[in-house]
């Protein structure tokens, strides 16, 4: 007589099967976020390289990385400006020690500023940026217009601005006109975040009514991230790419027609 498997060896089953489905689920999303369909020649990194394809890094670019923590992301899009390019990582003054760590790795490459404490919010006000990134840092920005001003004077005409940001997951179904968006108010009290937003909470409207206002064009918004890269924050994430238009004279960019981004057009 075959006797019945005891209530503790059926847990035991149980346990290591869901163990193994785990396993299997952080594996498949470690290989979506880091690697295997990135389809980059140059990392691993899913992510990063649809956020250098959006802002079209190549050797030779000069892009910043505005909040850039730590720098690892950095680190990331460095490698798709080789040779030839040149990086700016900024954050708060309270938090430059590692962006100073890996500027004394990468020496001329690398230039860490603290934001705060630098005009132009740290960055070159010459229009020499090809791109700005912003990677879930924008929230941050107590005063958005001046920032976005910042933004403008740092970058080439024709180049592009990303920002990504999580917006508590209701910025599709809300008006992109809606008038009671609209109103941007600034102010820069200690510890109050973006006003644009609620805490780490920035909707797309009032983000992108705002960077019209400064001259700024939209080419491209939609969820965040793409398909087939692994969530790290929300999955009702989006992201805008901002233009800054070219200019009267609109001289032929070296990538792609000149009316393409002609604001004229």
């Amino acid at each position: 007589m075959i006797a019945a498997p005891s209530p503790s060896s059926e847990r035991d089953r149980f346990g290591c099967l869901f163990f193994t489905v785990m396993i299997g689920v952080v594996f498949t999303q470690m290989v979506l976020y880091k690697g295997g369909s990135s389809g980059c020649d140059v990392t691993n990194n899913a992510e990063a390289c649809a956020i250098a394809r959006n802002v079209g890094l190549r050797p030779g670019s000069v892009f910043a990385d505005v909040g850039a923590n730590d720098g690892s992301w950095t680190e990331e899009y460095l490698k798709f400006i080789r040779p030839g390019g040149k990086a700016y990582a900024t954050d708060a003054s309270s938090n430059m020690g590692w962006l100073n760590s890996l500027s004394s790795r990468f020496g001329d490459e690398l230039t860490a500023v603290a934001l705060d404490t630098h005009p132009n919010r740290g960055l070159p006000a010459d229009e020499s940026l090809d791109a700005i990134i912003m990677r879930m840092s924008f929230h941050y920005e107590h005063s958005p217009s001046k920032a976005g001003a910042a933004y403008f004077k740092a970058l080439k005409p024709g180049g592009r601005l990303m920002i990504m940001e999580h917006p508590g997951c209701s910025w599709a179904t809300k008006d992109d006109e809606n008038p009671s968006l609209s109103t941007i108010q600034e102010r820069n009290p200690d510890g109050v975040m973006n006003p644009l937003g609620s805490g780490h909470q920035l909707a797309w409207p009032p983000l992108r009514q705002t960077f019209k206002a400064l001259g700024f064009e939209v080419r491209e918004h939609g969820v965040w991230p793409p398909r087939g890269v692994a969530a790290m924050w929300p999955s009702c994430s989006y992201y805008a790419v901002f233009g800054k238009p070219w200019g009267l004279d609109c001289e032929t960019p070296s990538s792609g027609a000149c009316g393409q981004w002609d604001h004229r057009a």
